[in-house]
């Protein structure tokens, strides 16, 4: 299947995306009023609460679950106009008029309300917050409901399916499900029917995800992000596993590194294992976020990012320069012969579509890729000790049969882009998998699509606050 980028926003993800030929059901509509908290009655039922605590994509599902006509929202930043989805089915069944036509004004009023309320929907506007624009608003018909696509998703989640990703695609009105052969589709079919949703409401494709491998790049001191590092199990050992290096960061007032979690086996413990960069051990296992453990014993995590603290090699916020070349591993040195970094000066919690991405990783060297419509993915990558789902991840895309965006050995690697000023950079998040799709020269697997924790999961896993990115 071919994958097409949008320039509009979505709820989760898609694993294979093409333009909407819905039909368009209504005009455009005024603003309403915003407040600090929504109470929308909905029949016999409690009224939907969303305050500055709820999260984005947890408002929006909130609102599926009081409207069964709500089935997403699309976005045209140009033209400033927010599409509302209206969904025909719901539980199986035809919507009637009263659920649909009459609850319009009042999904409305509750999506502009979350947006006010959390100034979050993930959308770059080089604006203060995606609230400062008066949206114009329209309507239009889909097939099935927000509410319906992610019970299909959570019970995904957690089948014996040997399924790679799961995601809502609002604009598709699809769920999207990477599984690993074609014999998980007569299971994934019965899933979907029983959910409500039919055969045309998933889209499927097949591959498994993969994480980590290695690669050796120079010896720099003070260690950026983007160079190789070797994982170890006591501070002389000379084999381990091999990532790159994330941030140089501080974590409630220690100085040290983060970088994929799965470059730290056994995930979700502490195990003092050692960081080597160049042969140096910098740094010591911090913290590795504990587990979370789902009612039916599995395991999740809202980021794959681990942190190292640091006893050499250390200088905040820094990011090797590259040479900006595709595939090239040269960083970069003034004329005295000192390595140049971008130091970061801000961050985003979550990008929106379309957004070009710049990365350094220890296998393929620097390369540029753009997220995708595929913003709050949950992964399963395969070979990770315990097996462990995150939550939460993003997904970039990039058509370069080299390098791809992303190769083993490249997890760990930080997802960034340089500002204006071309010594600054803006910090998105830590690679974490990629798609398995070709062999790179080193023999390593790459992908054409990559997945990484953003600052938001991270902010999640080590709690709000606590991580000090910016130089």
């Amino acid at each position: 299947m071919n994958k097409m980028l949008h320039t509009a926003i979505l709820l989760t993800v898609s694993l294979t995306i093409s333009a909407c030929g819905q039909p368009e059901k209504s005009l455009e509509t005024q603003n309403a009023d915003s407040s600090l908290s929504i109470q929308s009655t909905k029949g016999d039922k409690a009224p939907v609460i969303i305050d500055n605590t709820t999260p984005w994509f947890e408002g929006l599902a909130s609102i599926g679950e009081a409207y069964p006509a709500f089935a997403g929202y699309d976005v045209d930043s140009t033209s400033q106009t927010i599409t509302l989805l209206v969904a025909k089915k719901s539980g199986g069944r035809i919507l009637s008029q009263e659920e649909r036509g009459n609850k319009l004004g009042l999904i409305k009023q509750d999506f502009q309300r979350l947006l006010d309320v959390t100034k979050a929907m993930p959308l770059d506007l080089g604006i203060a917050s995606s609230s400062d624009i008066k949206w114009k608003y329209r309507f239009q018909d889909v097939m099935y409901s927000l509410a319906d696509m992610n019970q299909l998703q959570r019970a995904v989640e957690g089948s014996s399916l040997k399924w790679g990703s799961v995601s809502v695609d609002m604009m598709e009105n699809r769920v999207a499900v990477r599984v690993a052969d074609e014999a998980q589709t007569p299971s994934l079919h019965s899933m979907g029917q029983d959910k409500g949703i039919g055969t045309d409401g998933l889209d499927i494709v097949y591959g498994d995800l993969i994480p980590g491998g290695t690669n050796n790049v120079s010896i720099y001191n003070p260690a950026p992000g983007g160079v190789s590092i070797l994982i170890t199990a006591t501070a002389t050992a000379t084999t381990g596993t091999g990532c790159t290096l994330g941030l140089p960061v501080v974590v409630n007032g220690i100085t040290g590194f983060l970088t994929a979690a799965h470059c730290a086996q056994p995930i979700g413990t502490d195990t003092d294992l050692y960081i080597k960069q160049g042969g140096t051990s910098i740094g010591q296992e911090q913290n590795d976020p504990a587990n979370i453990t789902m009612p039916d014993g599995s395991k999740q995590r809202e980021a794959d990012v681990v942190f190292f603290k640091s006893y050499s090699n250390y200088s905040q916020g820094i990011i090797s320069k590259s040479s900006g070349i595709v595939g090239s591993h040269t960083t970069m040195r003034d004329a005295a012969g000192s390595e140049l970094y971008y130091r970061v000066a801000n961050t985003v919690l979550r990008p929106g579509i379309s957004v070009a991405l710049e990365n350094l990783g220890s296998t393929a060297g620097y390369r540029k890729a753009t997220t995708t419509a595929n913003l709050n993915v949950t992964t399963n990558f395969s070979g990770t000790n315990p097996p462990v789902v995150n939550r939460g991840m993003v997904e970039v895309y990039s058509a370069d049969k080299v390098v791809g965006a992303g190769c083993q050995g490249d997890s760990g690697s930080p997802w960034y882009s340089v500002n204006a000023d071309g010594t600054t950079a803006t910090f998105y998040g830590i690679f974490s998998g990629l798609s398995d799709d070709f062999v790179h020269t080193s023999g390593k697997r790459c992908g054409y699509y990559a997945y990484f924790s953003p600052v938001e999961q991270i902010e999640k896993a080590f709690g709000a606050g606590n991580v000090n990115y910016k130089n």
